[in-house]
């Protein structure tokens, strides 16, 4: 699909640097192998704006069986208003809509919400992006789950998050198995945290069966050590002003807020939900 000299095609290997300079303009902390990560789980759903040989716009998407997500939406300044960012938001919904996507989610910036709207998004609920410049909390410590117990995972994360996302945990799973965690009461998995960690780390998804917030509290302390003085982010809800209370309490400050929005079919995630997985894939 083509504007005026403009063409938009799926992201390939050589993009990615110029890709993340220009992520880097809004200040998102993308690395390349981000990039490639979101690739090679949506490797036909990732598309690039392409002018004068360059890359001049950006966004990704992921598909979880009927739940779809658009996430690092972008087009370089000199170039906004002229319908990249529209032909890029179209092409992206094209390819979840062929992937028997029924509900497209993001998380949108206040200042781009009408963006998002003419496209048929509606608005649904406000989540807190939070960081902790510096981890020092303590915790008790917490075995990894073992491999052979993330079927149990998959499970309670599909009932939780409305989603089939097996194939993004287990990617994340192999990524970082030591911040992959569980507790179990009667042999039966009643909350977990997952996450990834370099230079930073990002927590998510993090969540409990009701009722179960204590432990789904002591899980994330239970974190101190894998992530002892580094940087760390974390998406919450806004609506559960105990989740972010707790992490108050052990420094992390509010970033930003972000509102998530869907069209199709409502969003059925449960109450259950302490932490989003990331703001690009949800």
């Amino acid at each position: 699909m083509s504007t005026p000299s403009v063409t938009i095609r799926p992201l390939i290997d050589d993009d990615l640097a110029e890709a993340v300079a220009l992520t880097d303009t809004m200040d998102w902390d993308l690395t390349e192998e981000d990039l490639r990560f979101m690739n090679s789980m949506e490797p036909e759903g990732c598309f690039v704006a392409i002018s004068s040989g360059r890359v001049a716009g950006l966004i990704t998407s992921a598909s979880f069986g009927n739940v779809g997500w658009l996430g690092n939406v972008i087009v370089e300044s000199i170039r906004r208003g002229k319908g990249i960012g529209k032909a890029l938001v179209e092409k992206a919904l094209d390819h979840l809509q062929s992937r028997g996507v029924i509900t497209t989610g993001l998380y949108a910036y206040q200042n781009v919400i009408s963006f998002y709207e003419q496209f048929g998004f509606i608005r649904d609920r406000k989540f807190l992006w939070l960081v902790c410049q510096e981890a020092e909390w303590e915790g008790a410590p917490c075995k990894a789950i073992p491999p052979e117990r993330l079927e149990e995972l998959f499970v309670l994360d599909e009932d939780l998050f409305r989603a089939r996302r097996r194939r993004l945990l287990s990617q994340i799973f192999q990524a970082s198995p030591s911040l992959c965690k569980g507790t179990f009461h009667d042999d039966r998995l009643v909350s977990y945290v997952m996450g990834s960690k370099g230079e930073s780390a990002e927590i998510g998804p993090w969540a409990c069966l009701p009722g179960h917030e204590k432990e789904g509290f002591a899980l994330f302390r239970s974190l101190a050590h894998e992530l002892r003085d580094l940087k760390v982010f974390v998406g919450v809800p806004a609506w559960r002003a105990e989740v972010a209370n707790f992490l108050f309490e052990i420094g992390f400050k509010e970033d930003f807020e972000v509102i998530r929005m869907y069209k199709g079919q409502p969003l059925l995630d449960k109450e259950g939900i302490l932490a989003i997985e990331s703001l690009e894939r949800g």
